[in-house]
């Protein structure tokens, strides 16, 4: 959806969170970070709410250079205040991923979609 969009030139998937982890530490060294994480609730080995817990220690250094969006299936209430309490979440938005959501995305990171070269998720 972010390609058909033309929202991103690059999305680079994770199947586990602890990858993840580590690519964002490398991003930090190498001053290469994603500018947008979109972050699944449910993961094997390591869940969305243990996945922001291990991102607590870099939060001041990933501060205004990632912003995450929790992408759930989740309709639990407690599930979107909880992600509130994160100060690198920026938004929490129900799955599927619709066109109308990466707009929303896209106009919170002021990213104009004709830019999106300088964009990596």
């Amino acid at each position: 959806m972010l390609k058909m969009q033309k929202a991103v030139d690059e999305v680079i998937t994770f199947y586990e969170a602890k990858e993840a982890l580590v690519a964002i530490q490398a991003g930090l060294e190498q001053n290469d970070l994603p500018s947008l994480i979109l972050l699944d609730l449910n993961m094997p080995l390591m869940d969305g709410w243990e996945f922001l817990e291990a991102l607590t220690p870099l939060e001041e250094k990933l501060k205004d250079k990632v912003q995450i969006f929790i992408l759930t299936s989740s309709v639990d209430p407690a599930d979107e205040k909880k992600s509130q309490t994160y100060s690198l979440v920026s938004g929490f938005i129900p799955k599927p991923l619709s066109a109308e959501s990466v707009n929303l995305m896209m106009q919170q990171l002021n990213v104009n979609p004709a830019d999106s070269d300088t964009t990596k998720v």
